[in-house]
This record gives structure tokens, C-alpha cells and sequence, in this order.
């Protein structure tokens, strides 16, 4: 994946992340969101998914 495509991939998953209807009808589940996002940001970076799943938590767990 070169750069601009890893460019596009983040401002896709930013988009989806950021524009997701959260309903009350179980449509949508955050869950599922959260893994997708971490998916793509694995591609974009090349570490695991288990790693940026760490990364994540770990700032979660600073901003709290």
C-alpha cells in the first residue's frame, strides 16, 4: 500500500468513524466500529491488529 492510498484508507475510516448513526435499534454495534477502525489503522501501520488494539487501549486508558 503506498502512501497515498494509506492516506485515502484514513480519511475513509476517520469519515466512517466519525459519521456512524449510532441507533438505538442494534444496527450499529460500537464493537464492531471500533474493530474496523483498528483493522484499517493495523493496514495503514503495518503492526498488528493485537498491537494497535494495545495502542488504543492504553490511550483510552490515559484519557480517562
Amino acid at each position: 500500500m503506498n502512501s497515498e492510498e494509506k492516506l485515502q484508507l484514513a480519511v475513509e475510516t476517520l469519515f466512517d468513524s466519525l459519521t456512524v448513526s449510532w441507533e438505538d435499534n442494534g444496527n450499529i454495534m460500537a464493537e464492531v466500529v471500533r474493530d474496523s477502525t483498528i483493522t484499517n489503522l493495523s493496514k495503514i501501520t503495518g503492526n498488528s491488529f493485537d498491537e494497535v488494539r494495545r495502542i488504543v487501549n492504553i490511550k483510552v486508558e490515559n484519557s480517562q
